[in-house]
């Protein structure tokens, strides 16, 4: 059982607690710390360390959500830290993190019959896009699984937001997974 903790409140962190309660078998959510008030520069790392909730440090992964450069030092020496842009591009526990599927496709029409989810991204959107691709042709389901991503993606938007490389790294997902198949 891989135990997350989260630090922050964006809607991905809040997304990726609602995702672990629904579909996390062997990951479990322990708690969120939302800290506040935060200056732009911590300049003494041990004094916010202690603001910190002792549980924190006995999870097997923190995800920090919370957009502060600083955080990271006060939680060096923990099991695991996650802090990228795109939280799609981080491994966080065997269910979640990069994305994965597999798929059966009907190989006399090209398809997908079913998809199924074998590693989500953190908020989820990995579920959404097996729903509605299901019962597209592959070419169909590949030129929509972007803009499908990017309507379930919780990240920045934007010409540089996240929800541009979730679309990508989803897309890739699929593409492997029935390169696997065809």
């Amino acid at each position: 059982m891989t135990k997350v903790a989260i630090i922050g409140s964006a809607a991905c962190a809040n997304k990726f607690i609602e995702t672990i309660k629904k579909h996390g078998k062997q990951t479990e959510f322990m708690l969120q710390f939302i800290p506040e008030n935060l200056p732009a520069i911590i300049d003494d790392i041990e004094i916010f360390k202690k603001k910190i909730p002792r549980e924190i440090f006995d999870a097997d992964v923190i995800c920090d959500y919370s957009g502060h450069k600083d955080i990271v030092y006060a939680l060096a020496g923990v099991k695991k830290v996650v802090s990228p842009k795109c939280f799609c591009a981080a491994d966080i526990s065997e269910e979640f993190g990069i994305p994965e599927f597999e798929v059966e496709i009907d190989k006399d029409n090209g398809i997908i019959k079913n998809i199924t989810v074998t590693k989500s991204s953190p908020c989820g959107a990995s579920y959404f896009l097996a729903d509605k691709l299901k019962g597209l042709k592959i070419d169909e389901a590949l030129s929509n699984v972007g803009l499908l991503t990017q309507h379930a993606c919780r990240g920045s938007g934007g010409p540089l937001g996240t929800i541009h490389a979730a679309a990508e790294i989803h897309k890739k997902a699929l593409k492997d997974a029935i390169g696997k198949k065809i």
